[in-house]
């Protein structure tokens, strides 16, 4: 048994099968917290229920009564927080009072971190110290898209939904957030972009703030659905990302288009599960180009997908730090056309480890896209620097070092 302060990892959904950057981060956060040799729970909400054992920390997720009665709730986690945050918050009671844990620490993702207000203004006996890595803001992202869906696009009701949401909903949960960020002892953060996000939406002061790089890998999710071997023509163009309004599929498929009239064969894979695929789906059905554009839905596993790709697009209208896909893609080595968003350009320096297009804007991704298709040798000396700069910054023992380091000198056994 470790003698270290174990700790609860609230992920929001789950890391064994879901999709998104929040999953994933929690599973490198397990991984690097288990190598110092803490215990590591992680509390996620998930399809399945139950508890499972990994090599980095026991799982315990909830398929709680509101999922089973919305299922469509999966997919809008973020909207049951409250409720779920007082399920995770009775967990971790249940666990501590089980193992008789008198001191432990609370890391939650984002706004998953609000667990720790519950258990601040309703403690258990032992002692915690609550911790929340930080990437953007629920108004921030909401923003992102409002201003993606044009009614050219997904038609006059979407657009009233996605109002409504950032008018009342986001105003709500930013009281949420501000009454994590209030009662964190930490908050980490990974990019300067999101300091600014934080610091002007919700006034954390410095001295709680702690920034550094952070590490990703590609790992198979579990899932029943395998990659398809299908070969497609080359350059091969890849976009992985849920398929929420913000990430601007809209503007690929319109770039794609553009494309089209003079490489008929173009071919784009569209990756990701969400609220918007199926509106993405006809789109491209709208605009004719079935044949171009691919959507294969949530992928188990990308790392064949990123093997084969020639160009990965990334181009959403709010991301607060920088994206999940970004770093994939550096550590595969390939050719990224990425946006102007937030903390994007802090990982990519255009015409050198990819090319930076403005948000929004599919005229500038086309013309983006066909440099890359024009010039294979462009393309080659892209990826292997966007590689050479992954190497340097986002290597897993550098991780570990700073952790290790937040950890000893902020948080007193």
């Amino acid at each position: 048994m470790s003698s270290k302060t174990p700790i609860f990892i609230i992920s929001g959904k789950s890391p064994l099968g879901d999709p998104g950057g929040y999953p994933a981060y929690a599973r490198i956060l397990a991984v690097t917290l288990t190598s110092l040799g803490y215990p590591v729970y992680i509390l996620a909400i998930g399809k399945k229920a139950g508890i499972e054992k990994k090599e980095y920390g026991e799982i315990h997720i909830f398929n709680t009564t509101l999922l089973k009665l919305f299922p469509f709730l999966h997919q809008l986690a973020l909207a049951g927080l409250p409720y779920y945050s007082f399920i995770f918050a009775q967990e971790i009671k249940k666990i501590i009072k089980d193992k008789k844990i008198n001191r432990f620490i609370m890391w939650g993702m984002g706004p998953w971190a609000f667990p720790g207000v519950y258990l601040t203004l309703f403690p258990s006996h032992a002692k915690m110290d609550m911790i929340s890595s930080y990437f953007t803001s629920t108004r921030h992202e909401m923003k992102g898209a409002v201003d993606a869906i044009r009614i050219k696009d997904y038609g006059i009701m979407p657009k009233i939904k996605y109002l409504i949401v950032y008018e009342i909903v986001a105003r709500i949960f930013n009281i949420f957030e501000k009454l994590t960020l209030h009662f964190c002892n930490l908050v980490v953060i990974h990019y300067e972009s999101s300091k600014k996000i934080i610091k002007e939406g919700f006034q954390v002061p410095d001295e709680k703030i702690h920034m550094f790089p952070w590490y990703t890998e590609t790992f198979k999710r579990e899932g029943k659905r395998e990659t398809k071997s299908k070969k497609y023509p080359h350059p091969l163009i890849v976009s992985i990302c849920r398929q929420d309004p913000r990430k601007g599929i809209n503007f690929i498929i319109h770039a794609i288009k553009i494309l089209s009239k003079k490489y008929p064969t173009i071919t784009c894979l569209i990756i990701g599960s969400g609220s918007f695929y199926t509106f993405n789906k006809k789109l491209a059905e709208n605009l004719n180009i079935t044949k171009n554009v691919h959507f294969l839905g949530f992928v188990p596993d990308i790392a064949p997908v990123l093997t084969e790709a020639d160009i990965t697009v990334v181009v959403p209208l709010r991301q607060g730090s920088s994206a999940l896909t970004v770093i994939e893609s550096m550590s595969y080595g390939k050719a990224l056309v990425a946006s102007d968003c937030d903390g994007i350009p802090e990982d990519i320096t255009n015409n050198y480890s990819g090319l930076i297009v403005e948000s929004g804007n599919e005229v500038a991704l086309a013309k983006a896209l066909e440099k890359l298709i024009e010039d294979p040798i462009l393309r080659k000396r892209l990826g292997e620097n966007a590689y050479h700069e992954y190497k340097n910054r986002f290597g897993f023992e550098k991780m570990k070092s700073d952790i290790k380091n937040l950890l000893e000198n902020n948080i007193k056994a």
